[in-house]
């Protein structure tokens, strides 16, 4: 269904190829929660879960406009359900694998500090035991950042599989960090 979004005041617009969509998905306290709407159809939906750690809410504004567009083959909340309960089995691993030999290409000391976007503030890249925190949003969520490779690195949570990625000038200056937040990847600059 993806194909441009643009962030919007607090919105996110999608075009997609059933038309554009305005949707925005969040998750505070335990609860996640997904609204979309298509202003070409005039329909929308709400989601409310209270199970932070799950991709259901997404999963299921999928589903609902499949359904809703005729794709009634697919199975997307199944397919998520599915892949939490083997999680929660430990058939799949609770972090991503890092390549052998992976390594930082700066000192940990390089990456810190403040970083800001516009539309979505404040990201602080912070060393504590060995490792990095950012801490974003207005509730300072904290995210441990595992060591990729070169200025990648690996978010340390089995519900959250996503690499960040450091940008680093031609005089191994950090400038920028890129922190996927769902369906957007948005680009913090170095304060």
């Amino acid at each position: 269904m993806e194909d441009t979004t643009f962030y919007c005041q607090g919105w996110l617009w999608q075009e997609t190829k059933y038309g554009p969509m305005i949707w925005h998905s969040g998750a505070v306290g335990g609860y996640h929660n997904f609204v979309a709407y298509s202003p070409r159809e005039k329909v929308g939906i709400v989601i409310l879960t209270n199970n932070v750690q799950s991709n259901l809410a997404d999963a299921m504004y999928y589903q609902f406009f499949s359904m809703y567009f005729g794709n009634t083959g697919a199975d997307l909340s199944g397919e998520i359900l599915k892949a939490k309960k083997a999680e929660n089995t430990g058939t799949v691993p609770a972090e991503p694998v890092l390549p052998a030999g992976a390594h930082p290409s700066l000192p940990l000391s390089a990456y810190t500090g403040t970083y800001t976007n516009t539309p979505f503030g404040t990201a602080i890249v912070s060393e504590q035991k060995g490792n990095l925190t950012v801490t974003m949003g207005p509730a300072q969520q904290k995210l441990l950042l595992v060591q990729g490779n070169e200025n990648i690195f690996l978010v340390s949570d089995s519900s959250v599989k996503m690499r960040v990625t450091f940008g680093v000038d031609k005089d191994n200056t950090v400038k920028s960090i890129t922190i996927p937040l769902g369906r957007v990847t948005p680009v913090f600059t170095r304060v």
